[in-house]
């Protein structure tokens, strides 16, 4: 498994992906909005070694957050 973004310029929001490349199926994670708080910015992400969580710069307020990812499926 692997966590992507797709790049949309000038979109609201970001959105994250997960993606199995044994099955090719892939699955929304966190869905981008004008509400999300979820923006990166300068393209400053990474995911823990575990994946089990996200940490990310946010545009929106200039800080760094961190996020719990949901549990594979």
């Amino acid at each position: 498994m692997m966590n992507h973004l797709p790049l949309k310029m000038y979109a609201a929001g970001n959105e994250l992906w997960r993606f199995d490349a044994a099955t090719g199926q892939s699955s929304q994670i966190i869905a981008a909005g004008a509400d999300s708080p979820f923006k990166i910015g300068n393209g400053d992400w990474d995911i823990s070694a575990d994946g089990r969580h996200i940490v990310y710069f946010n545009s929106r307020d200039h800080n760094i957050w961190l996020a719990t990812l949901p549990e594979e499926c």
